[in-house]
């Protein structure tokens, strides 16, 4: 039940997808395109409906239209894989996992609940 992705990312894996974002991209978009996302993914995509996922914090039971309530924050952030450029670690001794290259890194703007309001509530 993967999502369809784009043929432009740089496959290492199909299932689980593990793919990265194409250097070109990560140089001419300050914000990565959401189909141009580096993917990391160690099972396949869970299919979750958003009408019944609830969130448990101590008991406390919250679903998507009750965070959809709560105040959010945008904040523009980078993800990198704790991998990338193990492709050029390879070269001067092995090392175990995805082969990344440089790709395996986005930038995007978030909009959500921070953490810490929901802890706090």
């Amino acid at each position: 039940n993967d999502p369809t992705r784009s043929s432009e990312l740089i496959y290492h894996n199909v299932t689980p997808c593990n793919a990265e974002t194409p250097l070109d991209e990560i140089m001419d978009n300050w914000i990565t395109p959401n189909n141009l996302w580096y993917v990391r993914n160690h099972q396949p995509v869970p299919d979750i409906d958003i009408n019944k996922y609830k969130l448990n914090i101590n008991g406390k039971l919250l679903f998507m239209k009750d965070l959809k309530k709560l105040e959010s924050k945008k904040i523009i952030t980078t993800i990198q894989c704790g991998g990338n450029r193990r492709a050029g670690f390879n070269k001067l001794e092995k090392t175990s996992g995805t082969p990344w290259e440089k790709g395996a890194i986005s930038n995007a703007e978030w909009t959500g609940v921070p953490l810490y309001k929901l802890l706090t509530r």
